[in-house]
Formats: structure tokens, C-alpha cells, sequence
């Protein structure tokens, strides 16, 4: 399973986003219900590092 690089996270993020980020290795954000909250930042950075790096071609969860 490929995991997200630290060096992915931009410095700026959130260390709680951070850590859902770091939990959602490979995972498109329409497959993670993460237990915490995550902000809206976050959310946006998670989808961007799925999208460049892992992102299914069947993913319909509507962001591009």
C-alpha cells in the first residue's frame, strides 16, 4: 500500500489534519469517514495529494 510522504503535508496544515491525512494513506476523501473533524483546508489539501498522486479513475466523489 503506497503511503503519503510527510514531505506530501505541507508545513502549514494542521497537525490534526495531518494526522487524518497520514491515516488515509492512498484512499480517495470519498472512502474516508474520519472519527475527528478536519478543516475545510485540510480537506481541500487531502483531496489535492489524492488526486496528484492516487486518485482512482472510477472516483465519483465529484472533486476534481
Amino acid at each position: 500500500m503506497t503511503r503519503y510522504a510527510e514531505s506530501d503535508i505541507p508545513a502549514y496544515v494542521p497537525e490534526y489534519d495531518k494526522e487524518l491525512i497520514r491515516k488515509a494513506n492512498n484512499q480517495c476523501w470519498e472512502d474516508i469517514e474520519p472519527d475527528d473533524a478536519i478543516s475545510e483546508q485540510g480537506r481541500i489539501i487531502l483531496h489535492d495529494i489524492a488526486v496528484s498522486k492516487y486518485h482512482r479513475d472510477e472516483c465519483s466523489c465529484g472533486m476534481e
